[in-house]
């Protein structure tokens, strides 16, 4: 017998090396009746879930039998029984509950629509690569549908889109936001991006509202700042059409094409959209897949919310590959990098105010700007467990488990 939050629970079952876990039953007190209905202080736990049958037991006597209607963590309620409150005596009857039972040998597989920067949302922690394996199933609305037809006949245990996934009662869905945002970046020894003008007349033209329109996915949020701990929920610069138009002409002067690259096949809807606000103006858009050859560039950079100056410094050392800077420039990113260095031994207050100086250097006068983060959607079937996340937020795959029902729940027997 065990002790476990003023619970007395009884797992009946085995351990095999790194084999099967069995939990076939749990027995615990009643916490309280009400509504015709007995609550248990166990629930998804413990592996209780709905259609679980109990038998209410005191001493040796059978007082009544029962199933689960619902159940979540900590707590299950069983289904309605006419009179129990008025006519069972609680005190000193105890429940044992059936449970699910724990199959950890299956090896468990995923697919995902994401792309490489997928492998930035799963934990290092825990890792066993022989026990599940991610595959990635392409790009776009084909692939996200496939992967949810592969889920729901079995072929697939989870998968992850950037697109919401439809989830009934029997499917486990949940959204969780990208560790990485998308970032417009000027291409610095491009005439065009002195002072970070091209760049700065598409952020004023740039509506938050119509993020839909931008991306092929679902719950993308804006960001405003280039590190998670300063974006206080403000643009850098308003949306102003007009000032975008003064801007790019200043920008362009008598030019009218602009080549913009994107680093993902998922940014081409974000592109096609800047691509359009330029049309406007009659000037011709290249959309391109090498950043190197462009004006400016779409791209994602990661984010880390227990590192704050994580995205500052990527973003630096993609910045100071250019070859050829003029002096003013080549003067802010060194004044930003020695900001970033200053602040990894300051303390926190200090610290914050040294990364808004790096943060206020990329984006005002190199005009490196913030878009949005995307979201991920994740899909597991009904049968998977344990899928959580680790201290650093990330997913950790490693402890994901098959959940086998009782026989009577699957058609096994009685």
């Amino acid at each position: 017998m065990r002790h476990i939050y003023g619970v007395f629970l009884v797992l009946c079952g085995v351990l095999v090396g790194d084999g099967v876990i069995r939990a076939e039953s749990v027995t615990t007190e009643v916490a309280r009746c009400g509504l015709e209905r007995l609550y248990f202080p166990v629930g998804s736990e413990a592996l209780v879930y709905p259609g679980c049958r109990f038998v209410l037991l005191r001493s040796d006597s059978a007082l009544l039998e029962g199933e689960i209607e619902y159940s979540a963590p900590g707590v299950a309620v069983s289904a309605e029984i006419a009179g129990v409150c008025d006519s069972i005596e609680l005190s000193g009857a105890v429940a044992t509950i059936d449970t699910y039972t724990i199959d950890s040998t299956v090896a468990l597989r995923f697919g995902q629509s994401i792309g490489p920067w997928f492998e930035l949302l799963l934990s290092e922690a825990g890792d066993s690569p022989a026990r599940w394996t991610v595959e990635p199933y392409g790009w776009g609305e084909r692939a996200s549908e496939r992967m949810v037809f592969d889920v729901e006949r079995g072929v697939l245990d989870g998968c992850f889109s950037y697109r919401g996934m439809a989830s009934g009662s029997d499917r486990g869905h949940e959204a969780m936001p990208a560790t990485w945002m998308v970032v417009l970046t000027p291409n610095l020894d491009r005439k065009v991006n002195e002072q970070g003008m091209l760049t700065t007349a598409l952020y004023y033209a740039f509506d938050p509202s119509k993020l839909p329109l931008m991306f092929d996915g679902d719950d993308m949020v804006a960001v405003n700042a280039l590190s998670p701990m300063l974006d206080g929920g403000r643009r850098p610069f308003a949306v102003d059409v007009v000032r975008a138009q003064g801007l790019l002409a200043e920008a362009l002067g008598n030019r009218k094409e602009i080549t913009l690259a994107i680093t993902d096949p998922s940014l081409r809807t974000t592109a096609m959209y800047f691509a359009d606000i330029l049309a406007r103006e009659r000037i011709v858009t290249t959309i391109t897949t090498d950043r190197t050859t462009s004006d400016c560039y779409l791209s994602f950079a990661p984010v880390d919310i227990f590192n704050d100056g994580y995205t500052l410094s990527y973003l630096l050392a993609r910045l100071t590959e250019a070859d050829t800077v003029s002096a003013s420039v080549h003067e802010s990113l060194s004044v930003a990098r020695s900001h970033l260095d200053r602040a990894r031994l300051m303390g926190a207050d200090d610290r914050l105010a040294s990364l808004a100086l790096v943060n206020n250097r990329l984006v005002q006068e190199l005009g490196v700007f913030p878009l949005f983060r995307p979201a991920v959607h994740m899909l597991c079937k009904p049968s998977l467990s344990g899928i959580d996340r680790d201290q650093s937020g990330r997913l950790d795959l490693s402890r994901g488990v098959e959940l086998r029902p009782p026989a009577y729940l699957s058609g096994g027997g009685q």
